[in-house]
């Protein structure tokens, strides 16, 4: 705690100096975003069609969690068909029941698919894309499956780590191979997390399969650019689903304080926004939440696209500013981290004493 006031303290100066100035750096680069935002090449000749009666969606991942969230919310907004898939069939038609609740007036199916095998996405989506004699105009893919197993790195088994891959990032592109090719307009947007933007303790075999997500995202989206289909990242925080509820099993102490400091958001906020998002006339590269998704996707920016220019001012004015405050909360996560460490060690050496 000392060290934190004491960095404070001696940081004042220099943050104060950065506040300061990113108006004004925001003010003198609005010509050149301006320019470079707009005159890079456009995604669609035209924006997307905003009629729901002529758009699907698709959702892997879709018999719960965030997934089945998103199929809700676009069942409630009319969308022309709603399409849901997952590996489970028993829990893919207890949500497809949920979904047709929500407006029995449109197309819902669902089907059993494991996205881990190529073969099996790509008759699914010939299943879908060819034997509908009038499909929708446009098409709004989400890939949402994926899991996670929290543990020590060193206590995580091998497999979990290859299993870990073959769902959360392979099976995300093997769906992205199959269903593109057969969209004629519309959105991908690839289901990463917070942790696919920063390193968490306990999340070695989850994170780094998230991080890939954006990799593939950013070549996608380069590989689309005069195409009139989109592609987006989301990154949802710490969620109340099953998933969630499964993964806090394992779950180490440091990884459970870690996730607490962030709090818990309803899977029903995070899909209705991510398919908002999705559903806009010129959906963006990157979809957050709140103002810390925000402080975290402007400093881990990089190299990524971006889709207005509020947001390419705000990643030039005050990259600074969120860079001093990451620094604040890595210094609490390892002052946490240390502390528990210390008080377990304490407790082991009093017990042989």
């Amino acid at each position: 705690m000392i060290n934190l006031i004491v960095g404070g303290i001696l940081s004042l100066p220099g943050l104060l100096l950065h506040v300061v100035t990113a108006p004004v750096i925001a003010l003198l680069s609005a010509p050149a975003m301006i320019f470079l935002v707009y005159s890079k090449p456009k995604q669609a000749k035209k924006a997307l069609s905003t009629d729901p009666s002529l758009k699907r969606v698709i959702v892997t991942g879709g018999s719960s969690g965030i997934g089945k969230s998103i199929a809700v919310a676009a069942a409630k907004q009319g969308i022309a068909e709603v399409v849901i898939i997952a590996r489970n069939k028993e829990r893919l038609e207890e949500a497809k029941k949920e979904i047709t609740q929500a407006n029995s007036s449109i197309v819902v199916k669902a089907l059993s698919v494991d996205v881990e095998r190529p073969e099996s996405l790509a008759e699914a989506a010939k299943e879908i894309f060819t034997k509908d004699p009038t499909p929708p105009k446009t098409t709004h893919l989400f890939c949402c499956a994926g899991a996670a197993y929290p543990q020590y790195f060193q206590d995580i088994p091998p497999e979990e780590f290859s299993k870990a891959v073959h769902t959360n990032q392979l099976g995300s592109i093997f769906t992205a191979q199959a269903f593109v090719p057969l969209m004629t307009s519309g959105s991908v947007t690839f289901c990463s997390s917070g942790a696919g933007q920063i390193g968490v303790f306990g999340l070695a075999s989850y994170s780094p399969t998230k991080f890939a997500l954006r990799g593939y995202a950013e070549c996608l989206h380069i590989e689309l650019c005069e195409s009139p289909i989109y592609v987006q990242v989301a990154y949802p925080p710490d969620t109340d689903t099953p998933g969630f509820a499964e993964e806090n099993k394992t779950k180490p102490y440091e990884t459970k304080k870690i996730s607490e400091m962030a709090g818990l958001a309803k899977p029903e906020d995070i899909g209705g926004s991510m398919l908002k998002e999705a559903l806009k006339e010129n959906p963006p590269f990157n979809v957050y939440f709140g103002l810390e998704g925000w402080l975290v996707t402007t400093l881990t920016c990089g190299f990524q696209p971006v889709s207005t220019v509020l947001d390419a001012m705000a990643q030039v004015s005050v990259m600074s500013v969120t860079r001093w405050i990451s620094l604040f909360v890595l210094n609490d996560w390892y002052n946490m981290i240390r502390t528990y460490k210390r008080g377990k060690a304490n407790n082991v050496s009093s017990k042989h004493d």
